[in-house]
């Protein structure tokens, strides 16, 4: 039962990874691959955390959390990746940088889990 949840967790954790450096790689900037993972653990927990507070709770209550979180994830993230990204000029990433990774991350991570829904839906073409 639980060598399921732990296969889900590290394949989420090395997605959610890959899509950081995959952003980081289309703006030209140099992340570590550690410092990829460790933000992954991050956002799981915090996922994890707000799925605790919204669980059970009706539709606009959920749709607030994931506003919040989505915020959350940009504040944090470009908090996190302005120390810990270089640019195109090997100088630190900064707050914009920082933004703009997370913003390139988060649009590229949302344009594949939507492609990926709406092509399974079971309707034909």
């Amino acid at each position: 039962m639980i060598v399921p949840w732990l296969i889900f967790i590290a394949v989420g954790l090395m997605t959610y990874a890959g899509f950081v450096k995959l952003a980081a790689r289309l703006l030209r900037y140099k992340v570590s691959w550690m410092s990829s993972f460790l933000f992954a653990v991050i956002v799981l927990v915090l996922v994890i955390f707000d799925h605790v507070l919204a669980f059970d709770q009706p539709v606009a209550i959920r749709i607030v959390h994931v506003v919040v979180l989505l915020l959350v994830l940009v504040i944090l993230g470009s908090w996190f990746f302005r120390a810990r990204g270089m640019n195109r000029s090997d100088t630190l990433l900064g707050w914009g940088g920082g933004i703009r990774l997370i913003r390139a991350h988060v649009c590229y991570d949302g344009y594949c889990g939507v492609r990926d829904h709406s092509s399974s839906s079971g309707r034909s073409q």
